[in-house]
């Protein structure tokens, strides 16, 4: 496809909005017939790659574009870019949306909040983050649906006051405010235009809140509701200095294991995102402590009478051990033995 007019050329053809996935993107190519062409990409007038690359056959090609532009946007947090593609004194601009995944070629970002999750699991206290591309209808409604002791259900509407912002990006909804919105509510839907989320609401007693970067390279928050297991492994070397035994060079790692309760296979999908990102964190309290997941299992199958499980095992990324009041993680985490105070991330 020559775009532009140009003699410049893409393996791919945008979206319907106008919009291009990293992930579809490939090679970038360009008749000449010179020996050999300088080719550079910028974003925003910043040059992030520049080669000189030799001419085959009349044509010079920047292979594996896609591996190039994703590195730079994942490196300035960046989403969404609209890229210059320079071969010599020619260049086109390419209109880039992140994605690590290869998706259907009908799919459009503009259509759909930018995730794979079409719904979403959440709990009372808790947030959600949904993003969008620019776009001009900005407004964030809610429907909801709430169920009286009798079981008879009721639907309630509202528009929130907030609106996504005006080049796109990422709005953060707090689970309360939508349900205290609705005037109560056990599951509810949000749009924005023509976009929908479904939100429902879990009762599980203990859930940990994480924040990822997911395939569109935007902020994504998921709750698992799980059980964790803490690991602390001590060591060090031990030497007798006249006469008296000492310790030294002591080392201290604390990892976490989280075993999630059943999960459905759309909320095994969110999770696998999750622990292959390349930027995750724990939210705690108002803090937001960065993560590393170092191991994960997740066991599926299609027999119906068998849930869907997942473990993972993270560790904080700071170097040293890092002490949490549970009651910073969530409102209400007292064990069985544990009357005022749990150390479960001690």
């Amino acid at each position: 496809m020559v775009i532009s007019g140009m003699a410049i050329s893409v393996t791919t053809q945008p979206t319907p909005s106008g919009w291009m996935l990293s992930s579809a993107i490939g090679d970038i190519s360009a008749d000449s017939t010179a020996e050999s062409v300088a080719v550079r990409l910028s974003i925003a007038g910043h040059t992030f790659f520049s080669a000189t690359i030799a001419v085959y056959g009349g044509v010079a090609t920047l292979y594996d574009a896609t591996s190039v532009i994703e590195d730079y946007m994942r490196r300035e947090s960046l989403s969404m870019a609209a890229v210059t593609a320079f071969f010599g004194d020619e260049s086109t601009s390419l209109y880039v949306q992140y994605c690590s995944v290869l998706l259907p070629a009908t799919f459009d970002p503009a259509d759909t909040f930018l995730s794979l999750a079409g719904v979403t699991r959440t709990h009372r206290g808790s947030h959600i983050a949904l993003s969008v591309l620019p776009r001009t209808d900005r407004t964030v409604s809610l429907k909801g649906v709430s169920h009286d002791a009798s079981g008879i259900p009721s639907v309630s509407e509202a528009e929130l006051a907030k609106t996504f912002p005006v080049g796109g990006g990422t709005l953060y909804l707090p689970v309360d405010g939508l349900v205290s919105a609705l005037g109560g509510a056990d599951y509810l839907a949000v749009s924005c235009g023509g976009l929908r989320r479904m939100v429902f609401i879990d009762r599980h007693p203990f859930f940990l809140l994480f924040k990822f970067r997911n395939v569109f390279n935007v902020p994504e928050l998921l709750d698992v509701a799980c059980t964790v297991e803490t690991e602390t492994e001590a060591g060090g070397s031990t030497a007798v200095c006249g006469g008296i035994l000492s310790r030294y060079d002591i080392t201290v790692t604390r990892s976490f294991t989280v075993k999630t309760s059943p999960l459905t296979t759309a909320q095994a999908e969110a999770l696998s995102q999750m622990v292959a990102s390349h930027s995750v964190q724990l939210c705690a309290g108002d803090d937001d402590f960065d993560v590393v997941i170092t191991d994960s299992e997740c066991k599926d199958t299609t027999d119906d009478s068998s849930p869907v499980t997942y473990s993972f095992t993270f560790r904080f990324a700071s170097g040293r051990v890092r002490i949490l009041d549970t009651a910073g993680l969530m409102p209400s985490r007292k064990r069985v033995f544990d009357s005022n105070y749990a150390m479960e991330f001690a």
